[in-house]
């Protein structure tokens, strides 16, 4: 009853996804007609404003003859790093020719780097931490696939989205909001949080297909009608203008 009482001057809460939507309707805190979904944006351009990838192999000293496959995510045990580099060893057993690339900081980052070392990994794993740029300092040019191993429940999946901007096939957790990103079979491939079992062979599925491109094109296509920056800003904005419009006080309204 509390928390009916605070929210009651909202007039409209956005959710980014399908999924969003859902457990926020599902609070029953407010009615149902004050929750609109618009997914999150990226900007389109970025992807177009640079390659970068030949200098960011060269920072990191990754050999070019290694295919990239790159996780950008903070790195705690909710994201799951722990499970790619335990994939990552499976996956080097059947393939020298792939390098890791962990981009991003955090509590387990550390550890992580220990754990890659005692695992034999250290020639193929490169920790960047924090990067301030991705877009413009090539993580996602430089990578042929990008993952998300997530094991929590991802409201959306802000990398993923970046990702697919950026042409790249995703190789995702089954949880949350990322499988209305990730197209299983179409734009990447999902699989079960937790379950390692399955995954390095579709990395590896992935990586021998006669073109991984055409995965990463269908993702720029699906990302260009669901989370253009411009447009989904606009959208909101509407949101925003159509209250304003329609009611003679609006600074006694609230808006999220």
């Amino acid at each position: 009853m509390l928390t009916r009482l605070i929210n009651q001057p909202l007039t409209k809460v956005l959710a980014v996804s399908n999924y969003g939507y859902r457990c926020l309707t599902g609070l029953d805190v407010l009615p149902t007609g004050k929750f609109a979904l618009i997914h999150n944006g990226v900007d389109l351009s970025r992807a177009l404003a640079g390659d970068g990838a030949a200098a960011f192999r060269q920072r990191y000293s990754i050999p070019s003859d290694r295919s990239v496959v790159a996780q950008v995510s903070w790195m705690i045990p909710e994201k799951g790093v722990a499970d790619l580099l335990a994939a990552a060893r499976l996956v080097l057993a059947r393939n020298r020719q792939v390098h890791f690339v962990f981009v991003g900081e955090g509590t387990e980052r550390e550890s992580l780097m220990r754990r890659a070392v005692d695992m034999g990994l250290a020639g193929h794993v490169t920790w960047t931490g924090n990067l301030q740029d991705p877009f413009g300092e090539g993580a996602y040019a430089a990578a042929d696939i990008v993952c998300q191993m997530s094991r929590w429940e991802e409201v959306f999946g802000f990398s993923i989205a970046e990702a697919m901007v950026c042409g790249k096939p995703v190789i995702a957790t089954r949880v949350g909001g990322i499988p209305e990103l990730v197209e299983n079979g179409r734009t990447g491939f999902l699989y079960r949080a937790a379950i390692l079992r399955p995954w390095p062979e579709k990395l590896l599925r992935c990586l021998r297909i006669t073109s991984p491109r055409n995965l990463g094109r269908l993702g720029r296509r699906k990302a260009e009608a669901m989370f253009d920056l411009k447009k989904n800003v606009a959208d909101s904005s509407d949101f925003v203008w159509h209250r304003l419009i329609a009611k003679p006080h609006p600074t006694t309204e609230g808006f999220a």
